[in-house]
């Protein structure tokens, strides 16, 4: 089919009817797409991200060249609205870390005894958590990081105060008695010492659509599961 070229077309031009909108049915962001013409030896796509020329919190995810007719290229562009943060309930599976425990000499009042789960062991359950969903044009990192309980820089299950064994001593009584006991020594806490209100349990990253990505960060409200043990 030939076409007659009636105007300037050396750069993208919009024809009528353009844009198209509609809503994503999930987040309820804007989705529009733009039909242009062009000499085709003048088309040149343009990279991802680019903004909308009206809607400028809207973003280029794709670019597609339609039919060409003459000597002229039809061609596409496809822009996002930038989903607005959100925050969304999840049930899921989360485990309360232990708490330690430290066992006084009756006699003595040393150290005798240490346990990491001595005041409370860690358990599972299924607990409601929140899930804080938000958009990012072409993430490099994710600032998030998960929560952790550590001593020494190594994971533990369990907070609190850290003992070890150093061994046994002898432990003269009345009456020429002497007993044996075993001796901890105080080697540091863990951090934290409690237990995180907040608890970042999961951090994801996952593309949305072109240059847009989803960030999911799942938090869990620790308060009600501490009060229950």
């Amino acid at each position: 089919m030939n076409a007659i070229v009636d105007g300037n077309f050396t750069y993208p031009r919009e024809i009528e009817g353009s844009p198209s909108l509609s809503t994503d049915p999930i987040t309820g962001s804007l989705l529009i797409t733009r039909r242009y013409v062009i000499l085709k030896a003048n088309y040149k796509p343009i990279e991802p991200a680019a903004k909308d020329p009206v809607f400028k919190d809207a973003y280029l995810i794709n670019e597609t060249a339609d039919q060409v007719v003459g000597v002229l290229q039809f061609f596409s562009r496809n822009y996002a609205q930038l989903p607005a943060t959100r925050v969304e309930p999840r049930r899921v599976a989360f485990t309360l870390p232990g708490r330690s425990a430290v066992q006084l000499s009756e006699i003595t009042g040393k150290p005798v005894g240490w346990n990491p789960y001595g005041a409370a062991a860690p358990y599972t359950r299924d607990v409601n958590a929140t899930v804080t969903i938000s958009y990012v044009i072409n993430p490099t990192v994710v600032v998030e990081q998960l929560t952790k309980i550590v001593f020494n820089g190594s994971p533990v299950d369990y907070v609190g105060q850290v003992y070890t064994f150093v061994g046994n001593v002898e432990v003269p009584r009345p009456g020429g008695v002497v007993i044996t006991e075993p001796r901890y020594r105080y080697a540091g806490l863990t951090q934290p010492f409690v237990i995180s209100g907040n608890w970042i349990a999961e951090v994801s990253l996952q593309r949305w659509l072109g240059p847009i990505w989803e960030k999911q960060v799942v938090s869990v409200n620790t308060f009600w599961l501490q009060v229950a043990t």
